[in-house]
């Protein structure tokens, strides 16, 4: 039984030997959210949108607004910079500090905005791309716009509100659902403008696509159909860190819908779709689920001295045979004659 305890007691060892550690997000780690303010943003009514993720990540979330050109210590140990749509350029250093901050891991996010000449607020499309294209990205996302850098707005003809109305089973690209979105369901009403791609598949990316009978048009009024490479929402991994190009920024918003009197962002399931998404990038990375915390190591080699010195304990305790005791013949015959 105790040859049997020893190599049971061994078998625990090799198994915790082989075992291997993780970490799981402790939750007195805070989570840094910074939005711009500085490059003359359109559009910075993201309350409902930060409180969510706030509370999906159970509180533990900071938001800041930044209100400065960025610097070299601007993004440091900051989780998601978002950038709303803007109108002031980022300069050649800005772009390099910011992919710089995607590439080490961190997740910035690019909010584009459609084009309404009656909305009293636009953004300018152009700087938008100069911005994207300081991320070298394979996709190549790109905002299209007109000649006169009038932003292209999303239109569905067979809806009653004109917005594009996505579900997720049909306009989510695979990559997209599995890899990110845990083959969640979702109702998106968005009013977006298009990012084109430059994919030969673009169901290999993660991307919604809007529905084939839609169509873009200008601020003129010029009709616009993309065949292909058209997409409303793009996600790439740069580095270590991500690219979010969403193309819905108004939809993500605090601000009201007329038609429907509620927030934008609490229409169908837009907010559990934002959630969902930032909720699942900071999670994600495999190399943060690999990092052994010393509090786990600690534990591991705690027991296993516990376990080495158990077994020691039971070895050396072992009963040693008893020794036979050694009789003469002459002794013998003593005792056989003392019987007679």
């Amino acid at each position: 039984m105790r040859q049997l305890a020893a190599v049971f007691l061994v078998g625990i060892i090799l198994f915790l030997a082989t075992t291997k550690v993780t970490s799981l997000p402790q939750s007195s780690e805070r989570l840094v959210v910074v939005i711009d303010s500085y490059h003359d943003p359109v559009l910075s009514n993201f309350t409902i949108a930060i409180e969510s993720l706030n509370e999906s990540l159970e509180g533990c979330v900071d938001m800041y607004y930044n209100n400065d050109t960025l610097n070299s210590s601007t993004l440091s140990g900051v989780s998601i910079f978002i950038v709303p749509p803007f109108n002031k350029t980022f300069t050649d250093s800005e772009q390099e500090i910011i992919r710089k901050y995607v590439s080490r891991g961190g997740i910035l996010v690019l909010m584009a905005l459609d084009y309404d000449s009656n909305r009293g607020f636009n953004a300018n499309p152009v700087l938008f791309n100069d911005l994207l294209s300081a991320i070298p990205l394979k996709s190549h996302p790109r905002l299209n716009y007109t000649i006169g850098g009038i932003g292209l707005r999303y239109i569905d003809p067979l809806s009653n509100d004109s917005f594009l109305h996505i579900n997720s089973s049909q306009h989510f690209t695979q990559a997209l659902k599995t890899e990110y979105l845990h083959n969640k369901k979702y109702n998106l009403i968005v009013e977006p403008t298009v990012i084109t791609v430059e994919v030969e598949d673009i169901n290999d990316i993660p991307a919604i696509v809007p529905p084939a009978w839609t169509y873009c048009i200008s601020g003129n009024g010029t009709v616009i159909y993309f065949e292909s490479g058209a997409t409303i929402f793009v996600l790439e991994r740069y580095g270590q860190g991500y690219v979010v190009v969403c193309g819905f920024a108004i939809s993500l918003s605090d601000l009201e819908n007329p038609l429907y009197g509620h927030p934008w962002i609490e229409l169908g399931d837009n907010k559990k779709f934002w959630t969902d998404l930032l909720t699942s990038l900071i999670r994600l990375p495999e190399e943060a689920n690999n990092v052994i915390n010393p509090s786990y190591i600690a534990i591991l080699l705690g027991g296993l001295g516990i376990i080495f010195i158990a077994t020691a304990v039971i070895i050396s305790r072992r009963e040693k045979p008893a020794k036979k005791k050694e009789i003469s013949i002459s002794e013998v015959l003593r005792k056989m004659r003392k019987k007679k």
